[in-house]
């Protein structure tokens, strides 16, 4: 019973540990992206994978080397992911694995760009964060990206570091659409009650 008591108390502490690590990440995230935290998972070495499940990444690359690239770095950072070789896939993934909480996809990619695939994930899904991930960076690209809602443009090759940073803050910005959906609901319910109500008093009398 001591042993078992023991192991349980450091699984816990395990994972208070790495819930820990990810709202530092979060807070971490500079302007650009960056994060000043190093890819170190405590008591393994740099990169090694975190077992709990973060999330789950929908990946869209239309070249499969960048696409095996940034699909293993998001796996070894405890997240669940699903690849798509281009945006036609990607739209034929999304309806068919309403779990996905993310999606980083290339922005150039034919015949369907990543822009043209942002613009068709918003549609169904305003509230769904989309990366968009690119090897010619400027400052027109960055705009265009933010002008169409994009969560963050990131520059290939794509540093896991970064890659972490960018998925923390995504998966947080979910749960708080997630939080934020439920009380909406919650105050719609009430109202709902409340004028039943009233209606019903003011039959009865």
């Amino acid at each position: 019973r001591w042993v078992a008591a023991a192991r349980m108390r450091f699984c816990f502490s395990c994972s208070r540990a790495i819930d820990r690590i990810v709202v530092m990440v979060s807070a971490s995230v500079k302007p650009n992206g960056a994060s000043s935290l190093p890819l170190v998972i405590p008591g393994g070495h740099a990169g090694a994978r975190v077992s709990k499940h973060l999330g789950t990444v929908l990946i869209v690359d239309d070249s499969e080397f960048d696409l095996r690239l940034v699909a293993h770095a998001a796996r070894q950072l405890g997240y669940d992911v699903i690849t798509a070789r281009n945006a036609e896939e990607a739209r034929a993934l999304l309806p068919a694995n309403p779990g996905i909480d993310v999606v980083v996809s290339d922005v150039m990619m034919e015949p369907t760009d990543g822009f043209a695939l942002l613009d068709s994930i918003h549609e169904r899904a305003p509230d769904m964060p989309v990366v968009l991930v690119t090897a010619h960076a400027s400052t027109d690209l960055v705009i265009r990206g933010m002008k169409h809602r994009a969560l963050d443009v990131i520059v290939e090759p794509v540093e896991p570091a970064q890659l972490q940073a960018t998925l923390a803050v995504a998966m947080k910005r979910r749960e708080l659409v997630t939080i934020d959906r439920g009380l909406l609901e919650t105050l719609h319910r009430t109202i709902d009650e409340q004028t039943a109500e009233i209606q019903a008093k003011l039959v009865t009398h």
